[in-house]
């Protein structure tokens, strides 16, 4: 199966630096793609512009409301 390759290297943006080192075996298109000028910024432009989202475990309450319009 064919992947474009941008997509690909979108993907890529988004793991961890010790996978894309190891990730460099793969093939001597993403040993040059990883190791690239460009590669490294768009990756550092990723990671400064990267939100860290968090969750709270809380109980959910679920309500049910019924709207009347007969009473005004």
């Amino acid at each position: 199966m064919y992947i474009v390759f941008d997509l690909v290297e979108d993907i890529l943006l988004r793991l961890p630096l010790k996978s894309i080192f190891k990730l460099k075996t793969v093939s001597k298109q993403w040993k040059s793609t990883l190791e690239s000028r460009t590669f490294a910024e768009k990756r550092t432009s990723f990671q400064k512009n990267r939100k860290i989202l968090s969750a709270i475990e809380s109980e959910i309450e679920m309500v049910y409301l019924q709207c009347d319009d007969s009473i005004a």
